[in-house]
């Protein structure tokens, strides 16, 4: 048995997840996927939260990072149909470049307009 995906509270990224997995799933298979060059997010809102209004505040604060961050290549966000309440997929040139881009001011700006909306998070970053 997989389970195929897995949500944790903001910011864990999956760790506590895995270390879940680790000591309550005898002979868990747990594929962790970690890397670059590409990158896809999904995020649940808080209650309460208007999730429309929410992705278009997410969409505006971060797509137009895209040019103004160095190795940030392209970027969408999207309302889900299922699961979470949005997909967010990124490409970037490098590993080197996604990693700078987590600590980038204009990308730490950029997530206090919707960082307070958001309750679990599903992330995994891959090589295209």
């Amino acid at each position: 048995e997989y389970i195929a995906a897995v949500g944790c509270v903001y910011g864990d990224i999956g760790y506590a997840a895995i270390k879940w997995l680790s000591e309550n799933v005898e002979d868990a298979k747990v594929f962790y996927c970690a890397g670059a060059v590409g990158g896809g997010v999904f995020e649940a809102y808080k209650e309460g939260v208007d999730k429309a209004e929410a992705v278009k505040i997410v969409a505006a604060s971060l797509e137009p990072l895209v040019g103004k961050i160095p190795g940030l290549t392209h970027m969408e966000i999207r309302q889900a149909f299922n699961g979470m309440d949005y997909a967010l997929y990124s490409e970037f040139e490098s590993a080197e470049a996604l990693k700078a881009y987590a600590t980038h001011p204009l990308h730490l700006e950029a997530k206090t307009h919707f960082h307070h909306f958001l309750a679990t998070r599903v992330a995994a970053d891959y090589e295209v």
